[in-house]
């Protein structure tokens, strides 16, 4: 549904008739999730997707008074993905946008951390923390010319119960490699029209929502989450 306090993280473009483009926010609403629990909703894909061609991954995430941490997942399925998360203060704020923030993400530190992680974790998540840039994490096998499964969600990292929205816009794969080598069927994921394929679910249950309604023209589809 649309809401009238909803603003863009950017100025919307026109196309070429002088009409305003489509442009929308996923809104999702939270109530009294408690300390430690998150919320998040996934998206499952039969044609995989290859991010390998791009060097960074971008998002602009929309704040509330709970300042809530949050992540982004991507891989084949939930027992094989990488994560990022970070405090949402702690993205680029966006010039003239009141509490927008902008998050980059470099690709090239999940291979890294694939990599460099000790044996003994690789049946459990493991994650490095790199401070400004952020917590980037995984678990199993996942491979970035095989993303199948993408999420992203909040975390409650206060001590108390929390209820707010969090709204997210234009997940974007950015800055395209040069160099040879590299997968040749990059396509862009995490298109937020496609949201209406979208499930839910709330605090690493078993559980999951549907969404009743697509994203519209210059609106926020939203969620809301009692737990």
């Amino acid at each position: 549904k649309s809401d009238p306090n909803y603003q863009p993280p950017f100025e919307p473009k026109r196309d070429y008739t002088g009409q305003i483009e489509i442009e929308a926010s996923l809104k999702l609403g939270y109530e009294m999730i408690k300390p430690g629990h998150l919320v998040n909703f996934e998206k499952y894909s039969y044609d995989r997707e290859d991010y390998r061609d791009y060097k960074t991954l971008k998002i602009y995430v929309h704040n509330d008074l709970n300042d809530p941490e949050f992540f982004l997942k991507i891989g084949s399925d939930t027992l094989n993905y990488y994560e990022y998360r970070m405090r949402i203060s702690q993205g680029r704020p966006l010039p003239g946008r009141s509490n927008w923030f902008e998050f980059e993400i470099l690709i090239d530190t999940f291979p890294a951390l694939k990599h460099n992680r000790p044996s003994e974790a690789r049946s459990r998540y493991f994650y490095s923390d790199k401070g400004l840039l952020g917590r980037f994490g995984i678990l199993g096998n996942p491979n970035l010319a095989e993303i199948r499964y993408q999420a992203m969600g909040i975390v409650n990292n206060s001590s108390g119960t929390i209820s707010g929205a969090i709204w997210f816009n234009d997940v974007r794969l950015h800055n395209p490699r040069k160099e040879t080598g590299y997968g040749v069927q990059s396509r862009i994921g995490l298109n937020l029209s496609d949201f209406s394929t979208f499930s839910f679910g709330f605090n690493s249950s078993s559980s999951i929502l549907g969404l009743p309604t697509a994203v519209t023209n210059s609106s926020c589809s939203s969620i809301t989450f009692l737990i």
